[in-house]
């Protein structure tokens, strides 16, 4: 039967691989058998406290203080880390102390128990020390070492060990297929650790702390180029306007737009307007400075590196492509493109999902929920400028000057293609361009130590511990 997707189990084994004694053939897959039965393993329900949130039904969506609420977007197999009120939800002091039971600690690491696929559910994070107050809810658990383990097993090495191929092995194979993927807290304290020497441990830790400094720098690198240019166009402290009411003609209004709801007028709109076509330089439109992309894919190939709106992280404007079988593509796959292009999305642009293709890869397809941008030859913009541009706080809000639908509000290609844009000397665009980049290498950077981290701690289990340092040795030098 070698090759076939078949596996022979003994019914008491049936019974006893799972605490609630599943017999579908999704849980006896090849791939999850050959895991079973390492040495030093223990369970999570052992080693950590583990608890679930809530997500309070009083809260204000609109809030951006307080108490930060993790939703399953925010753990992305990552070190946690606060960038903008923008990136985050929020409740208030009260509420949190309802929910104080699950208020996070430094070196709690989440685990999303709720997901559309496999690679959501069991996506994991790390809280550092210098993170705000926050709180989760149910789609979500924390895991705490308990004190009494704090010698065996360290946070960083946990945190590792998740989001390893054969950590996540074990988390694919409990997460049940319910019209969401789902764990419940019982299961979740089923996946067994595999502990290594505290030697080890320490030395994946070190390598996590690098990580976890190569994504700070390159936070400021970015936080310096946003700095640099709306230092520049003198929006640094603009504040919105705030009035209530804006009184407009019918021609001026319905007339020359075709709008009627107030959202559209409201009169900040008109300031962010006003400055930009304002700027000292003048100002210029996307249209004029970059083509559209809206040629829709044939979808001939097998297969299609695929990026969707949730693989942008809004946090730092990095993106990330899924391979995936043509079959399984969504309707809404549809736009072929290449390194250089710029990714915009129209659903809730104001969460600043914005990206530039800064990677090589062959047959990539987004969603049509992105526009996509491709710089003209003779622009005067570069793609580095437009993007901090359209994810700062003014152009963020300002696009949901232009959502339509109610349900499920979107913006169109052509609001943005209209959308003014400042002109800016070269040489602080290339100053600007210059610190993206840099943050994209020490985002990279980051990554790498954390992939490091990952393939030695599955050399330690896998082979020896060794073997793993030699390996950590050669790719830390």
């Amino acid at each position: 039967m070698e090759g076939l997707e078949i596996s022979e189990i003994k019914f008491s084994e049936v019974l006893k691989a799972s605490y609630s004694e599943r017999i579908d053939s999704d849980f006896f897959k090849k791939e999850f058998l050959v895991s079973v039965g390492k040495a030093n393993e223990r369970p999570l329900s052992l080693l950590c406290e583990i608890k679930s949130g809530t997500t309070p039904v009083d809260r204000d969506e609109n809030l951006k203080e307080g108490v930060i609420l993790l939703k399953t977007n925010n753990i992305r197999n990552n070190i946690m880390r606060f960038t903008s009120p923008d990136d985050f939800f929020f409740i208030s002091s009260n509420i949190n102390k309802k929910m104080k039971a699950t208020e996070l600690l430094s070196d709690d690491i989440l685990i999303n128990i709720v997901g559309a696929t496999t690679d959501v559910v069991g996506r994991c994070s790390l809280m550092p020390s210098d993170f705000p107050q926050t709180n989760i809810t149910q789609a979500m658990s924390f895991l705490r070492i308990k004190a009494e383990f704090t010698e065996i097993v360290k946070a960083r090495y946990l945190f590792i060990f998740l989001i390893s191929r054969i950590g996540h092995s074990q988390i694919k194979r409990i997460a049940r297929p319910t019209g969401q993927f789902n764990m419940n807290l019982q299961e979740v304290g089923s996946i067994n650790i595999f502990l290594t020497s505290i030697k080890f441990q320490e030395k994946i830790s070190s390598i996590v702390d690098k990580s976890e400094t190569s994504t700070k720098k390159a936070l400021f690198s970015y936080m310096q180029a946003e700095a640099i240019l709306l230092s520049e166009l003198g929006l640094k402290n603009i504040t919105p306007n705030t009035d209530k009411v804006n009184i407009k003609s019918f021609q001026n209004s319905f007339g020359a737009t075709g709008r009627l709801d107030a959202e559209y007028y409201q009169k900040k709109y008109e300031v962010y307007e006003s400055r930009i076509k304002e700027h000292k330089k003048g100002f210029t439109t996307i249209k004029h400075e970059y083509d559209l992309i809206a040629t829709v894919s044939k979808r001939h190939k097998p297969y299609y590196n695929y990026i969707e709106i949730g693989d942008v992280n809004v946090s730092d404007g990095s993106a990330k492509f899924n391979r995936v079988e043509t079959s399984d593509l969504p309707a809404n796959a549809k736009h072929e493109v290449k390194r250089g292009d710029l990714l915009i999305s129209t659903v809730r642009p104001n969460r600043g999902a914005v990206t530039i293709i800064n990677f090589d890869a062959d047959d990539l397809i987004v969603s049509g929920a992105f526009t996509v941008l491709r710089e003209k030859e003779d622009s005067i913009f570069s793609n580095e400028t437009l993007k901090v541009l359209l994810r700062t706080k003014i152009y963020s809000d300002w696009l949901l000057k232009f959502n339509i639908g109610t349900q499920y509000p979107v913006i169109k290609d052509e609001d943005i293609l209209n959308l003014p844009i400042p002109k800016i000397e070269q040489s602080i665009q290339k100053d600007a361009a210059s610190l993206v980049q840099e943050s994209f290498s020490l985002k990279a950077e980051s990554e790498r130590l954390l992939d490091v981290a990952k393939k030695a701690v599955e050399m330690a289990i896998e082979h020896n511990e060794e073997t793993a340092i030699k390996f950590l040795t050669m790719e830390t030098k």
